[in-house]
């Protein structure tokens, strides 16, 4: 079910790339309707050239599933460390979600876990092995399995053509959809963990003030670029002036040519009298540039703008 090289080839990356985005994306819309221009147009360039196909890979389901992992385990460890459910509680969550796929070995060490009176930093750490181990290996015997039975699928059906198997999965009628390959098995009780993480973590008083501080953090930034634009970094401004002056801007490169100095003085002059269309621009621009921020930077950005 290897992608060949010839068909990666003829992937957009881009496209791939958004597939992934959009995937890891918790925003639903009901109909196209309810859809705005952005993002219809967004999902229009996953779709493969000439196709209505969207460009999918297996991949981006393993980083999906993989990130679920790192939330979870993460989110145990915090409950862990903030004291917001006793040891007792925990323990049976864990017992609950991961259920019949413990092997005995991780079995034993959780409930040598449950002895102790207090968790100190090996054996949150123990813990996260038991949880993380016996995620991953479910995941990989489940969509092991799963692609044995889909590789058995197409040899009765004589396909053998990587192309056609993505180009045309959902009408190959293969008994699985392409989002339940890469999956864990009924074994696992996501809804344990989910529930305990609402209740523990998401509530908690620290959470709800870091989440409160992350807003008011997101809100000032945003403030400051849009108050002053010549705050932004070089990146931002000169993508700026591609999309507001293309004729004499056709690239980034062109702009680089120019010199930022110069970039920026007509940066200057196109918001001294900014229609609303430079002013849209400017503040998707602003939403763009804070979204790629990590924690660390905003942080470190704000306290350069606000000292």
């Amino acid at each position: 079910l290897s992608q060949s090289l010839k068909f990666k080839e003829r992937y957009a990356l881009w496209s791939v790339y958004l597939y992934g985005m959009m995937l890891h994306s918790s925003l639903e819309y009901s109909d196209n309707e309810s859809k705005p221009n952005f993002h219809m147009l967004f999902e229009n360039q996953m779709r493969l050239k000439n196709s209505e196909e969207y460009a999918w890979s297996l991949e981006a389901y393993v980083v999906k599933r993989a990130d679920d992992i790192a939330q979870w385990h993460h989110d145990l460890e915090d409950a862990l460390r903030e004291g917001t459910l006793p040891l007792a509680r925990i323990h049976k969550t864990i017992e609950s979600f991961l259920g019949e796929a413990l092997n005995d070995e991780d079995r034993e060490k959780l409930n040598v876990l449950n002895t102790k009176s207090e968790m100190d930093r090996r054996c949150i750490a123990e813990l996260s092995h038991v949880v993380v181990n016996t995620l991953v290996c479910d995941l990989v015997d489940t969509s092991r399995e799963k692609m044995k039975r889909i590789e058995d699928m197409l040899k009765e059906k004589e396909i053998n053509n990587s192309e056609k198997f993505f180009l045309e999965f959902d009408r190959l009628d293969l008994g699985i959809k392409k989002e339940e390959i890469i999956e864990f098995s009924t074994r696992i009780n996501r809804e344990e963990i989910k529930n305990m993480i609402v209740a523990a973590i998401h509530h908690s008083r620290n959470v709800e003030r870091m989440n409160e501080k992350g807003r008011y953090i997101i809100r000032k930034l945003f403030e400051a670029y849009y108050a002053h634009p010549q705050q932004l970094p070089d990146g931002p401004i000169m993508h700026l002036l591609v999309e507001i002056d293309s004729e004499n801007y056709p690239n980034v490169e062109a702009v680089k040519q120019g010199g930022i100095g110069e970039a920026r003085s007509e940066f200057d002059k196109i918001l001294k009298n900014p229609n609303i269309y430079v002013q849209c621009l400017l503040m998707r621009r602003i939403c763009d540039h804070i979204a790629s921020m990590t924690d660390r930077y905003a942080i470190e950005e704000y306290n350069n703008l606000y000292g």
